[in-house]
């Protein structure tokens, strides 16, 4: 009897220690990833996870990191030039803001176009200040404010930002909202209620659940209940910023993906493939549990990922796949770039130079352009920014505007475009070179970062005309004589 009793009570405890420590979860109720919404099947068959990101920094932060110098041979690196920003109404839009502005002090310097550190993104945001109702700070690059960096009329915040987790945006009902412009926000559907269903500092991504990269993923967008992907978003404000995004010939080379092992894939995002990004120059956004960061680096020692964390202007690290402050690792928004045009000024032999003397010819040869397509070449002797009207009359060429049509490959060979006369005046002027695509409807005349060419989108391209080389030599050996003769003098009074 007693044994009957003792088996019972065995068999209860069992069940309870069953009961207890099995998940129980429904299927609009995961239990890994409290922001993961809803999983579907969509139109291609594929089983489709959708993430909500909500995060907003917390009151004690991370512990700041060092981060050591680049050394590949030792396993390490990281990027140079990526701005650190404070919460800007929403962590996601925030890291895509940094991501943004890595690429603008680089050569993709369009993307951030106000009037702030001469046009060139700063490495924090701390000078546009405070933001309002639950914002860490302002970012025009991250959601556009009136009043801040000079804009005069309603933006991103006017319209949507009420405060955090809200669902009420302040346009709806009152005023016209503004068209998207100029902010990582306003394109990929952050804070808007209305019209993506994302409450105040929220964003939204997909996942393909069996870990396979979800390429530039835009099929929720219609519907009754309409959402958009923030990775499909980032592709279309660096598209409003004149650039484009690389396809490999089957997909746009923009995704979100699960990290390998998450919830079991074997089809997930690597710690080497993040160091493969890093390596090409391309910072990856990281998606914790609930929060959008942005790494920039790695080191091969404990699989270390160097982080921005959007909750202030230091360094951080996190170990790839593991914690983050409390919240999991589990997956990647990455967005390749179209490499820009390459144009470089050359001697008649293909040798690349940048001054030109007098009765010397300048040759261009350009790459990385539309294929089979007709282009005009200019010069400018004022530099150009991206939207801005060719200027006929800057071009000293006889020719002005020399056609040229690129080859299959997006390529051009080596082209005169301006002898300079044998009695040209040495005048050291600046000259832009611009490869202007003769097809591009209304931006044909102008310089299109998105679809021209320029020699340098970040320094002038030649300067012309210079001393010939031997002129320069003369003249170098007659102030040395004159130097040496003054000196002579001097010590012959002296003395």
């Amino acid at each position: 009897m007693n044994g009957r009793i003792f088996t019972a009570v065995g068999l209860a405890l069992v069940l309870i220690l069953v009961l207890h420590f099995t998940p129980v979860w429904a299927e609009d109720e995961p239990w890994k990833n409290p922001y993961l919404v809803r999983t579907f099947v969509d139109d291609e068959g594929r089983q489709i996870d959708e993430v909500i990101v909500p995060g907003r920094p917390p009151e004690i932060k991370v512990e700041v990191a060092i981060v050591p110098e680049p050394h590949i041979a030792m396993g390490i690196n990281n990027l140079g030039n990526v701005p650190a920003f404070n919460w800007s109404y929403g962590c996601s839009a925030t890291s895509a803001a940094m991501m943004a502005g890595y690429y603008d002090n680089a050569e993709y310097t369009n993307m951030y176009v106000g009037p702030t550190n001469g046009g060139v993104c700063p490495m924090n945001n701390s000078v546009w200040g405070p933001g309002i109702n639950g914002s860490d700070g302002e970012c025009p690059l991250s959601a556009t404010h009136k009043g801040k960096d000079g804009l005069t009329t309603k933006g991103h915040v006017d319209d949507y930002w009420y405060s955090y987790q809200s669902k009420i945006d302040p346009y709806y009902g009152h005023w016209t909202e503004h068209g998207y412009a100029d902010c990582t926000a306003d394109y990929m559907g952050t804070n808007q209620n209305h019209s993506w269903n994302n409450t105040d500092g929220s964003t939204t991504f997909y996942f393909h659940t069996n870990g396979a990269p979800l390429y530039d993923y835009s099929a929720c967008e219609g519907g009754s209940l309409p959402k958009r992907d923030g990775c499909h978003g980032l592709k279309l404000f660096v598209e409003s910023r004149g650039y484009s995004v690389f396809h490999d010939g089957t997909n746009y080379q923009n995704y979100n993906q699960y990290i390998y092992g998450y919830d079991g894939n074997t089809q997930g995002f690597t710690f080497d493939q993040f160091k493969q990004e890093i390596d090409a120059g391309r910072p990856v956004i990281i998606q914790v549990i609930g929060h959008s960061m942005l790494g920039y680096g790695y080191n091969t020692a404990d699989s270390k990922v160097y982080i921005h964390d959007t909750w202030d202007y230091s360094d951080h690290t996190m170990t790839w796949g593991g914690y983050y402050s409390g919240m999991q690792h589990y997956g990647v928004t990455v967005i390749q770039l179209d490499s820009l045009p390459v144009i470089t000024s050359r001697t008649q032999a293909g040798e690349e130079m940048n001054q030109f003397a007098p009765n010397q010819s300048v040759y261009v040869k350009g790459s990385g352009l539309e294929a089979t397509t007709q282009y005009k070449i200019w010069l400018q002797d004022n530099p150009l920014s991206s939207g801005e009207d060719i200027n006929v009359s800057e071009d000293p060429s006889a020719v002005k505007g020399d056609l040229v049509t690129t080859d299959i490959n997006g390529s051009f060979d080596t082209t005169a475009i301006w002898a300079i006369p044998e009695g040209a005046a040495v005048t050291h002027h600046e000259y832009d070179i611009v490869v202007d695509k003769q097809s591009d409807g209304v931006n044909t005349g102008k310089f299109n970062s998105a679809s021209d060419g320029i020699d340098s989108a970040t320094a002038v391209g030649i300067i012309a005309p210079v001393p010939e080389l031997p002129t320069i030599l003369l003249f170098s050996i007659g102030l040395l004589v004159l130097v040496g003769y003054v000196l002579v003098s001097r010590k012959n009074k002296e003395s």
